[in-house]
């Protein structure tokens, strides 16, 4: 018995999944323009722009899987075992705040950080408000105040002196420097400046690494492989 109906072809699949999720995007953005007086059109634009991002994920073959768990549960040494790298910054003490995300693609030789317009933008806000903050009330206070964290009272100078942010960051230990200075700039200011949104979510791009993963032997089949986006998420807790 011929079995070869039950095999299907990835780049067919591929292009029908994209062509519905198309006709969908069509239709959510109909919704939205004829109820745009309406509250609910906010809504239909919003499920357009998921259809959107979905119909990239599948023409890029993208998979993305999100690590959540409590905080010290493990989640970045889990993301490490996986990409293969210690890659990520782990400690005692709780490390993530910033969600990040790890791309891995075999078409990479060494991991690299990208920090987007808008990621660096948020950052130097906050790093302004800190600065400002230890001017007016005094480095001593600064770290007296931090005193419950000793982990953090070392990047307080750090801070008062000026913080460089690159958009990218290569090899593994500035990637894991990078990613504790930035983690723990958001930290201090929830300690020092807790009324305000260190990130200014509403314009924050999340992090990227971008690392190798794995050569596909078989050349003819790789571009069917597609690429995981893992992401690290800080803990509810």
């Amino acid at each position: 018995m011929s079995t070869d109906f039950l095999q299907p072809n990835l780049e067919d699949l591929q292009q029908d999944v994209i062509s519905l999720l198309k006709k969908i995007e069509e239709l959510m953005y109909r919704a939205s323009n004829l109820l745009i007086s309406d509250p609910s059109g906010k809504k239909y634009a919003g499920f357009q722009k998921e259809v959107v991002d979905a119909k990239k994920n599948v023409e890029d073959l993208e998979l993305v899987m999100a690590i959540v768990a409590p905080m010290k549960a493990g989640k970045s040494t889990i993301i490490n075992a996986i990409v293969g790298q210690d890659i990520l910054p782990s400690r005692a003490s709780a490390m993530t705040t910033l969600p990040t995300e790890i791309i891995l693609r075999s078409d990479k030789a060494q991991p690299v950080l990208v920090l987007k317009p808008n990621t660096i933008s948020c950052l130097k806000r906050t790093l302004s408000t800190l600065q400002q903050k230890i001017k007016t009330n005094g480095l001593n206070q600064a770290v007296t105040k931090m005193a419950k964290y000793p982990h953090l009272t070392s990047l307080i100078p750090k801070i008062q002196d000026g913080f460089s942010i690159q958009s990218e960051i290569g090899g593994l230990e500035g990637i894991k420097q990078t990613l504790t200075d930035l983690n723990d700039i958001v930290r201090v200011c929830t300690v020092l400046e807790p009324l305000i949104d260190p990130l200014n979510q509403e314009y924050f791009d999340v992090p990227c690494i971008y690392t190798p993963f794995w050569k596909a032997t078989d050349a003819g089949q790789s571009k069917f492989l597609g690429n995981l986006v893992i992401v690290d998420t800080p803990g509810p807790n």
